[in-house]
């Protein structure tokens, strides 16, 4: 087939598949039936979920979905500037992380921007009450058209319509009318032109030849109200050139020789102006509005009252038939219920998803419970984040946005800290620092590569009154280091052999002037009786504790009543007792062994085995699973320790060992107890909520240990409420 020949088939496809979708604008709406693939919580009130559609003509589409409860006080749903300016781009991962520095938990890109020179809001946009722009404009030619917006007013109320937006200013010598505030796009001096820019702007406003500049204290514009101000200069430029927007100022700028200008000629400096930002929403309250603290363009808005628009309502804020008509990535807010929706659609990923018309996103968001709908920024803007992490699949990686949309919580933490570090050295020193905070004269020090030693070695650090630090095999990571100087330690225990611990670490710590000792047998096992003859090496002892060396739930949640105790942990295999753990069992004699878990991690020979060597009792603790083990563990040890704090907890997951390793000692030092907790979500397990609410009449304060990443803020919700306010 020739090239021409080429081109005229793709022309042809093209245009075929334009007029099925121009079809598509008159026939009746069809149901889409949206999959949900995954829901996962988020936050108290904050559910995030994935879906998968199939289209009318067999296509898939895939989105995201963030459903917001209204009704959780400690949520608001909020439009964040790039760069904190109207001129401004940034990338969403980039807006992302400054809006987590203020409580985000997640969010979306935003409404439509100007693309010249470094993008405004192209419609109303509000911040804080404040007004930074106004109506929309149209690509290079500066023509004004009113487009579609959301408000979202305090109590969490969103609304949602199509909305002008009229400016005026008031001078003495009359009322003129304001063209635009924080226009991004340049001024044309021909025009005759009056325009508004303050402090947000972010960056110089261009001044054509002939233009009059004046200069104000800063006008701060609201919706529905008036915003008065002190004129401090008047000067007519001889150029064309630039000038900046100062802190705590204004700046009105008239182009060409409109009459309104007259108004503006007859300023000077004391003379008092006011600007009005007057709405006209087609059916919704201009009071809504004047009352909403944040605004955010969009268009068109495509679902009202449960139903679609016309598609000639969308048409009149000035999108092409190829907005309307083409599957695209997309992105909208919605109104459904209790609830408002953030919908983002894949788009452009061949094998993925093909995106969506405006119909079909108007389906899809009926589909998912909304009665009205705005369409926001899409395309290659299209990204949703979730705790930080992109949930979905741009279309353009690295695609910069003029704003984005967030969900944010003031949610005051008052029951719950958290322990946490950029890793697992860092998190454990900084567990370090809170249970020994006036310093320490010795620490232990284990591999962060793997569990057995650290936590059989949890009482010996109890024991010592020393932190448990850890560092890698092979060197002495940096955070490590840092709290061995912070601390102000003398000597150093290590747990295991070169191969835990390689003979480098212990030369660096050496060099660092520290007396270094080393705890360590041919494996795991007899590391574990070498670091237990270190903590009670008496012939007979109250206790000792059993648990499974493959595996860490169980010795996790043991450290620390063990050290609380004084009793060594000793490991040992499912099936057997290894060679190791029963010689140190029949040179003593021992009242009790706490054998930690069901008969799949010690089995019932073993504990038999065990308590044969010693001539002492076996208890054996455990539960259906590694949740309620633990709370079988700590319910049990609550009652045995007399120092045990009831209204304190410490909490790690029970999936991820390294940010507890060094739980087990700081829990012992403070005689708390540890539970672990499933990831992502706490009620997963019955167990964990049923230990949970039991001591929720006198649980006043939870620490959780490790990152988001280990436990989320979801989590960090979810326990915190069970703590007494």
């Amino acid at each position: 087939m020739s090239h021409v020949a080429r081109r005229v088939t793709a022309a042809g496809t093209a245009l075929a598949l334009a007029l099925a979708l121009l079809a598509a604008l008159a026939a009746p709406a069809e149901a889409l039936s949206p999959r949900i693939d995954e829901r996962e919580p988020v936050f108290g009130g904050l559910v995030h979920e994935r879906f998968t559609v199939r289209l009318g003509d067999g296509a898939v589409a895939r989105g995201n979905v963030l459903r917001i409860d209204t009704g959780a006080e400690h949520l608001t749903l909020r439009p964040q500037l790039a760069r904190d300016r109207i001129a401004g781009l940034e990338r969403m991962v980039d807006l992302d992380r400054r809006a987590r520095n203020r409580g985000a938990l997640a969010g979306t890109n935003g409404g439509y921007w100007l693309q010249t020179p470094t993008g405004a809001p192209n419609g109303l946009y509000v911040e804080d009450g404040r007004a930074l722009a106004g109506d929309a404009r149209l690509g290079r030619s500066g023509n004004r058209r009113s487009r579609s917006a959301a408000g979202f007013l305090p109590g969490g109320e969103v609304v949602l319509d199509f909305l002008p937006v009229d400016l005026s200013l008031r001078t003495a010598a009359g009322t003129l009318e304001v063209d635009d505030l924080n226009r991004s796009s340049r001024p044309n001096a021909d025009d005759g032109e009056v325009f508004v820019y303050d402090e947000r702007y972010g960056r110089p406003v261009e001044v054509p030849s002939g233009s009059l500049l004046v200069r104000l204290d800063a006008l701060e514009a609201r919706v529905g109200g008036e915003a008065a101000a002190t004129v401090r200069s008047v000067a007519r430029a001889s150029s064309s050139g630039e000038t900046s927007v100062a802190a705590g100022e204004s700046v009105l700028l008239a182009t060409g020789g409109r009459a309104g200008e007259a108004a503006l000629a007859g300023l000077e400096a004391g003379a008092q102006v006011a600007l009005t930002v007057t709405v006209r929403p087609e059916a919704t309250s201009p009071a809504a509005w004047a009352e909403a603290a944040e605004a955010l363009p969009g268009g068109p808005l495509i679902v009202r009252d449960g139903s679609r628009t016309s598609v000639d309502s969308w048409r009149r804020e000035a999108f092409s038939e190829a907005h309307l008509t083409g599957r695209q990535p997309r992105t909208a807010v919605a109104r459904a219920g209790d609830e408002v929706l953030l919908i983002t659609v894949d788009g452009r990923r061949a094998g993925h998803s093909v995106g969506m018309t405006l119909i079909e996103l108007a389906r899809l968001s009926l589909a998912l419970g909304a009665t009205d709908t705005l369409n926001l920024d899409g395309g290659g803007s299209t990204t949703m984040l979730v705790e930080g992490q992109i949930t979905n699949r741009p279309s353009e990686t690295g695609r910069s946005v003029a704003n984005g949309l967030f969900v944010f919580s003031d949610y005051p933490f008052d029951g719950s800290g958290r322990l946490a570090g950029a890793d697992r050295y860092a998190t454990a020193a900084r567990i370090a620092r809170s249970s020994h905070g006036d310093g320490a004269e010795e620490v232990v020090l284990a591999t962060g590569e793997g569990f057995p030693d650290a936590l059989a070695g949890g009482p010996l650090a109890a024991a010592l009154d020393a932190p448990l630090l850890l560092t890698r095999g092979d060197r002495l990571p940096e955070p490590t280091a840092t709290a061995l100087v912070e601390l102000g330690v003398e000597r150093v225990t290590l747990l295991g052999g070169p191969a835990a611990i390689s003979r480098s670490v212990e030369g660096t710590l050496s060099a660092l002037g520290l007396e270094v000792r080393r705890i360590a047998g041919a494996e795991r096992y007899a590391t574990a009786t070498a670091i237990a003859e270190a903590v009670a090496d008496e012939p007979a002892l109250e206790r000792v504790f059993l648990t499974a060396g493959r595996d860490f739930p169980d010795a996790l949640a043991a450290a620390a009543p063990a050290g609380a105790m004084g009793a060594p942990v000793l490991l040992t295999e499912s099936a057997a007792l290894p060679e190791a753990t029963a010689s140190y069992l029949a040179g003593r004699d021992v009242d009790e062994v706490v054998v930690v878990g069901g008969t799949s991690a010690v089995a019932e020979a073993v504990a038999t085995r065990a308590a044969e060597l010693t001539g002492g009792e076996v208890r054996r603790l455990a539960g259906a699973d590694r949740y309620a083990t633990a709370a079988t563990l700590n319910t049990w040890a609550a009652g045995e320790l007399p120092d045990h704090d009831p209204r304190r907890l410490v909490v790690a997951q029970g999936r991820n060992f390294p940010d507890a390793l060094a739980g087990g000692p700081y829990a012992a030092a403070r005689s708390d107890l540890l539970m672990i907790v499933p990831p992502d979500d706490v009620e997963a397990s019955a167990a964990a909520v049923a230990y949970l609410e039991g001591l929720a009449p006198t649980l006043e304060r939870v620490v959780l240990l490790g990152g988001r990443s280990v436990l989320t803020d979801y989590q960090r919700y979810q326990l915190d409420q069970y703590a007494v306010r």
